[in-house]
């Protein structure tokens, strides 16, 4: 749901997740909110209309993380099926995913230019990958 911030007036709402929604994200120009949902899906919607644009169905466990990069339309995203994915919002297309998360993934963000992105999840490993060939640039370990 959109409320305006001095009011508390409700705006917009945007229904079609099945289950809990995780995280949400915002295009930089305003247009566009992704959402993740605990029903598995990636939901992209017209902020204007209200409307789905489409739904993207990548992965195969919660979605747990979702983020607009930079200005682009591109979304970064990870879930409990252990994927850290870069996706196209305006296709839904996956460009690329980043392996090595070994177990449930909580969090993930990438840098404005898609160079770095990082992740973290259940093993306690923080991922830092290339996000331009995703290849892993670093693993660190937790603490001991």
């Amino acid at each position: 749901k959109i409320f305006e911030v001095e009011t508390g007036n409700h705006v917009r709402s945007f229904e079609g997740h099945t289950h809990h929604v995780l995280g949400v994200s915002w295009k930089a120009d305003g247009s566009t909110i992704a959402s993740a949902g605990a029903d598995n899906a990636i939901k992209i919607w017209n902020v204007e209309t209200g409307e789905q644009a489409r739904t993207i169905g990548s992965h195969s466990k919660q979605v747990t993380s979702i983020q607009f990069i930079g200005v682009g339309a591109n979304i970064l995203t990870c879930g409990g099926d252990q994927h850290v994915s870069l996706h196209e919002t305006s296709d839904g297309k996956k460009i690329r995913d980043f392996a090595g998360g070994s177990d449930y993934m909580y969090a993930s963000a990438a840098s404005r230019d898609e160079r770095t992105v990082v992740a973290g999840g259940e093993d306690g490993v923080f991922r830092i990958w290339n996000g331009q060939d995703g290849n892993v640039k670093a693993a660190i370990d937790p603490p001991h």
